[in-house]
This record gives structure tokens, C-alpha cells and sequence, in this order.
């Protein structure tokens, strides 16, 4: 679902601009209705001339839809990308495939967005343009979203499905609730229809989900050949850093190559341990009589020991319940005030620093605000217990995805908000330029500033403080990487050189003296693969390459070790221990890893007729097929985009006026943070 929403991120967004400044931007008369000098040839489609006048009219439409509802012209905006020709050739497209929509469908669509006989008349007043007009827009954008589920292959949901879909989330965006926000991209997701479904694409997923291989691995790495190969000169570094500078570490192809420098911070923070205020807290006997006195069914016992005590008011294990949840609950309190005294602290010194339009503060590169020991030693005079200070590391650059490895941070939450990770808050720091339509923003959380307090799993409470903070970037020079770009250019040159030209030598090797011999006498890395699937769910229910022992995600590796089992074993018809066991050892580069993968397969089970019957009537089906589409490799917006549109109509364009860039979007909404 997350995945689905990167995908229409831009129109969303687009959305929220539209929809808070729908007022300025949008003239009380629609003037650009009026044509001028149009006759000038922009392209054919299949013989057909196009002209200025029909592209002008296309952009009119466009308009004319966001007048009609903001959502249907965003939903329209999304498809042409804000290019009024490629929804010019879009509808021609529509048109040859035979989709359109009638009368009743339309009247449907104005009457669920308000558009009554007389909203519609006086949208068409304001609008100076005839009724008729409206109802042919609309009938446009319905064809087209009839388009967009044709050629994506999406079952077909009704469009106004997607616009109640869309006002929900900027709603909840507005609220800024990020659960509301969650189930509106749910909403979203359901609301683009799910893939339509053929027995070839059920067996195939079938074949990808339920076949299953195993067996041994081991790893021959490039670095065992480093001394065979000079190392690379500084024209072959400079290169290497040049091509890979602006990729994520583990995404340059082949080999993961990457030297973009993600999201880090400097951090330092204060933590309350709740243990250290349990011990400080002490409870009134006449307190803990009173409070079991108001809850004594909540502290029945049932096992046998209900003989009241010398008191012959409570038992002795019922009064340790007692002062154990009173001292608990009183811990929780004095640990939020510690915490919150700590905030209060360094908020008031951050008040002299001026508040910016944008809600942030101004701070100067000389701001010097009150160091940790100073508050931490303050909080323990005034409240008798000793806070630990987390400030030792502060010069160190942490990348945001390793933050919660800090002592007490695994698993912490906004004091309050469990449905809000400590990591989550962190990536809406000012200085890591979070997405505008995040939710967090408005905390207002910026670098040299105390932040929200944080609660841990056992009820411990932290406060911390972004001493610095970096968006992801490229690196400015080489000097920034040196060290890893030279390495990885050495360990290229390894694997191109010296590793790659003896992979049918350690084929022979193990298949002549035996895989475990090899292993042992090379002194490989080596694991057991257990049974493996060619695709499987990860964590968010999107489907991928299994990850390996070893080998991590390779498809190269998944498709050999399935391919040699499926021949070894007839596809399955016998076991594949009846063949030699040379026979079952193979190798394949694996360029994610800088090396060669020997294995050898053990066992393989494909899925039978009863499996097949039982899956094909599952509900999971249909879910798997979803994300075997969603989630792969290739856009699913690629059959959408301009140039297959083009494509698909034959449109040739004229000398001039056709590859004019389309127009910029709406700006982004500005950010609202919260203020100290």
C-alpha cells in the first residue's frame, strides 16, 4: 500500500495545493475558453491532423475539470502529467478502444459531487460556458478512467470512488492524523482496482510462491584475488565516484555500488530511567487502603488465599499489588515531570531566538544553548534522581535507519503517541526536509532545539537534541567516500579480472572433488539453504527475490539453482537425490556480492495438483497477484506514460509546437510547524 501511494504521491500532493488555494487560482470567469488563432498543425494521429485549437482545447478541459470538482481535475492532471496533448491523445486512444461513457453515467457522477439540475446551473453560469459543455467534460474523464483500468489491467471500481477516496485523505492530512492518513491511502489503494486475473498469471504466481528448493551455498568473494590485480589508478576512482555519487549505498547497478551520503544527525539526549524513579517513589499505607478499597474487585483472588490478614481488610499479596501499581503509576507521573522540566528548561533559553514565517526558529551558527550536564545536574537537584546523560557520541554522524541501535532508543515513542517511532519523529526534522503532506511537521522539530519527549518500552522517558542534521546527499568530492570508492574499484577489478575468468574452473573443482571438499579445502563461507521459494511477501506484503544465505536478493541466483533442480529432476517427476551428485552442483555470478555462488541442490518440491486446487480458491490469491504486479521491478505507470501513449496512437508531430515541456505543477503547501 505504501508503495501504491509513492506511486501517486505527485497527485495527492497536487491535490492539497489545489484544494487550500482553489480560490486564487482559479479566475470567477473562465476567459480562457475563449479560442483564438488555432489552425497551426502541432502532429497526426493515423493520418489525422491536430492542431493548436485541439491541444488548446484539451487544456481548457483540464481547467474546466478542476472547476468541476478539484479531485476529478487533480485524477485528470495525474493521468496527463499536466500535458494538455497527452490527454488530446489519450482520448483518441479511448476512442479507438471503444470506451465512452452515457448520459445516466454522468448525470450519476454531478448529482454524488452536488452537481444537482441546479448546481449545475450555476456552475455553468459561473463558469460562462453551456451546460452541455460540463456534461462532455465529464464524460471525458469518465472515459479516461475507464483508460487508466483498460491499460494497466485494473479491475474496474467507479471513479467517484477515487475522489471520495482522495478528500478523505486530504482531510485527515488537514487533521494531520496519521492513522486517519493511513487508511486513506488504504482507501486509495482499493480504490485503483486490483489486477485482473488469468489462469496463466494464477499458475505462474502458484509456481513462484509454492515451488520450493534446497540445498548448500557457498560464497568464492573477489577479495581472495585482490593481490593478483593492481590496484586502480586515481582516473578509474574518479570515474567509479562519478557514476555511483548520487546513487543510495546497495542500489548502483550491478554490483550496489552507491556513495550518496543518506539522512544522518548528530544527536544527543537525556534519559529518566524508570527503575531509578520507582525507587524514589514512596506510597502512603492510608493512600494504597483507599485505592484498593475503590478497586478491591480488581484485586479478588481467586486461588484459594482470600483469608483476609491480621488487619482483616486486605491480604499480604494483595497489598504487595497494590503499592506495586501505585508505585508504578506514580513513577510514570514523576518521570514526566523530570522529563517535562528537562524540556521546559531548554525551551525557555531557545524563546530569545526569533520565530520565522514558517514557524521554525532562527538559529545562529553561535548559538550556544544550556549543555546536558547543566540540565541533567539541575533535574537531579530538584528531584532527587540521577538522569543519564547520552552526550559522548555527539560529534558522530548517525544515519537515521540506525538510530534506534542507541542505548534506550530501540522501539521509543512520542511520550503519548505509541503509534508515533522515535524514528519516524526524527525524519520530520526540519533539516532533513521532510514531505510537506507529513503529518509530524507540525511539532516543529529542528536542530539545536529540545524535542517532544520520548517513552521506551519499560516506561523510561528520553529527551533529545539534533546537535546537527543532513538531508540525503551526493558527496561535494571524492574526498568525502575516497576510501570506499578506491576499495570498491579494487574489488571490481578483482571480480572482472581474476574471479569471473576461473568460474567454469570452480565449477569442475566441485563437481570433481566434491562440494563439502571444496568448501573445506578453500576455506569458503558456506550455509544451508533451506527450502526456498522463487518469490516471497516481505514485510509489507509486497512480493520479491527470497533473501539468501549468503547471496542476500539475486534473482541471477534464484533462477540457476531453480533452473539446475527443475532438470536434475525431470521438473519434478523424480527426486532429484536419484541424480549424480555432480550433476547437482552449479555456480552463477552473483554481482550484488562481488562474487561467484557454487551450490548444490538437495531437494526440490513443486507444487502439486492438490496444492494448485486448494490455492486457486484461496482469497490470498488474489492479494499475491496484487503485489506480484504492484510490486515488481517495472513501473506499473509505464503503459500511461507519453511516450507509450504516443506510441500506441502512431502520432507524428509537425516541425513545431509538439515537444514544448508541460507546464510546472502547483507548488507545494507550506509548512506549518508547531511553535516553542
Amino acid at each position: 500500500m505504501l508503495k501504491f501511494f509513492r506511486k501517486y504521491n505527485k497527485f495527492i500532493l497536487a491535490f492539497g495545493a489545489a484544494f487550500l488555494m482553489l480560490a486564487f487560482l482559479i479566475q470567477p470567469t473562465l476567459d480562457i475558453f475563449m479560442r483564438g488563432p488555432g489552425d497551426q498543425p502541432i502532429g497526426e494521429v493515423d493520418g489525422t491532423g491536430l492542431t493548436v485549437a485541439d491541444q488548446q482545447s484539451a487544456a481548457n478541459e483540464l481547467e474546466a475539470l478542476d472547476r468541476i470538482h478539484p479531485a476529478m481535475g487533480m485524477l485528470s492532471r495525474d493521468l496527463s502529467e499536466g500535458d494538455p496533448l497527452k490527454w488530446l491523445l489519450m482520448k483518441h486512444d479511448a476512442h479507438r478502444m471503444g470506451l465512452g461513457a452515457s448520459n445516466i453515467e454522468v448525470q450519476n457522477v454531478l448529482e454524488t459531487i452536488g452537481r444537482d439540475e441546479e448546481g449545475l446551473r450555476q456552475l455553468s453560469a459561473g463558469m460562462r460556458v453551456p451546460p452541455e459543455y460540463i456534461h462532455q467534460a465529464v464524460r471525458n474523464w469518465l472515459m479516461l478512467e475507464q483508460y487508466r483500468e483498460v491499460v494497466l489491467g485494473r479491475t474496474h471500481v467507479n471513479p467517484v470512488q477515487r475522489l471520495q477516496a482522495i478528500a478523505y485523505v486530504m482531510q485527515a492530512q488537514q487533521s494531520g492524523d496519521f492513522q486517519l492518513m493511513m487508511q486513506g491511502y488504504q482507501m486509495l489503494d482499493e480504490a485503483f482496482g486490483q489486477p485482473r486475473l488469468s489462469e496463466p498469471l494464477i499458475q505462474h504466481m502458484l509456481r513462484d510462491l509454492q515451488t520450493t528448493v534446497s540445498g548448500q551455498v557457498a560464497l568464492v568473494e573477489a577479495e581472495r584475488y585482490l593481490d593478483e590485480v593492481e590496484p586502480p589508478d586515481e582516473a578509474e576512482v574518479q570515474a567509479l565516484f562519478e557514476q555511483y555519487r548520487d546513487v543510495a549505498p546497495g542500489q548502483g547497478e550491478p554490483y550496489g555500488f552507491g556513495y550518496r551520503i543518506p539522512a544522518r544527525v548528530k544527536i544527543e539526549y537525556l534519559g529518566v530511567p524508570i527503575d531509578r524513579v520507582e525507587a524514589q517513589v514512596e506510597i502512603d499505607d492510608a493512600e494504597a487502603m483507599a485505592y484498593f478499597e475503590q478497586n478491591r474487585d480488581r484485586f479478588r483472588e481467586d486461588d484459594g488465599e482470600n483469608e483476609e490478614d491480621a488487619n482483616g481488610v486486605w491480604t499480604a499479596s494483595q497489598r504487595r499489588a497494590v503499592m506495586q501499581e501505585l508505585r508504578e503509576r506514580e513513577a510514570q507521573t514523576l518521570a514526566n515531570r523530570i522529563i517535562r522540566a528537562g524540556q521546559g528548561l531548554l525551551v525557555q533559553h531557545a524563546r530569545q531566538l526569533e520565530q520565522q514565517p514558517d514557524g521554525y526558529r532562527a538559529v545562529p551558527a553561535d548559538y550556544s544553548p544550556p549543555s546536558l550536564r547543566e540540565v541533567a545536574s539541575e533535574l537531579e537537584e530538584q528531584f532527587g534522581v540521577r538522569v543519564e546523560r547520552y552526550d559522548d557520541f555527539s560529534d558522530d554522524w548517525w544515519p537515521v535507519a540506525n538510530l534506534e541501535s542507541l542505548p534506550g532508543l530501540r522501539g521509543a515513542t512520542l511520550s503519548g503517541r505509541p503509534d508515533i517511532r522515535f524514528s519516524q519523529y526524527i525524519r520530520s526534522a526540519y533539516e532533513l526536509e521532510p514531505a510537506a503532506n507529513d503529518p509530524l511537521v507540525s511539532l516543529g522539530l529542528q536542530a539545536m532545539l529540545p524535542s517532544q519527549p520520548l517513552e521506551a518500552a519499560d516506561g523510561s522517558r528520553y529527551l533529545f537534541r539534533l546537535v546537527d542534521a543532513q538531508p540525503a546527499h551526493a558527496p561535494e568530492t571524492l574526498d568525502e567516500v575516497a576510501e570506499q570508492v578506491r576499495r570498491d574499484a579494487h574489488l571490481r577489478k578483482a571480480y572482472e579480472e581474476a574471479l569471473l575468468p576461473r568460474r567454469d574452473e570452480w565449477l569442475t573443482r566441485a563437481r570433481s572433488e566434491g562440494f563439502d571438499a571444496v568448501v573445506s579445502e578453500a576455506d569458503l563461507i558456506a550455509d544451508t539453504l533451506r527450502p526456498t521459494p522463487r518469490r516471497q511477501p516481505d514485510a509489507r506484503g509486497q512480493l520479491g527475490v527470497p533473501d539468501v544465505p549468503l547471496i542476500g536478493q539475486s534473482e541471477a541466483f534464484i533462477e540457476a539453482i531453480f533452473d539446475l533442480a527443475a532438470d536434475v529432476s525431470d521438473n519434478g517427476q523424480q527426486p532429484v537425490t536419484d541424480a549424480e551428485a555432480s550433476e547437482r552442483i552449479g555456480v552463477v555470478e552473483v554481482d550484488g556480492r562481488l562474487g561467484l555462488a557454487l551450490f548444490q541442490v538437495d531437494e526440490y518440491q513443486p507444487v502439486t495438483e492438490d496444492q494448485y486446487r486448494e490455492m486457486v480458491n484461496s482469497s490470498r490469491v488474489t492479494s499475491w497477484v496484487s503485489q506480484m504486479v504492484m510490486g515488481g521491478d517495472d513501473d506499473p505507470m509505464a503503459s500511461l506514460s507519453m511516450e507509450a501513449v504516443r506510441a500506441r496512437v502512431n502520432f507524428e508531430p509537425a516541425d513545431r509546437g509538439s515537444d514544448d515541456p508541460p507546464a510546472e505543477g502547483p507548488a507545494q503547501p507550506q509548512r506549518r510547524p508547531g511553535q516553542i
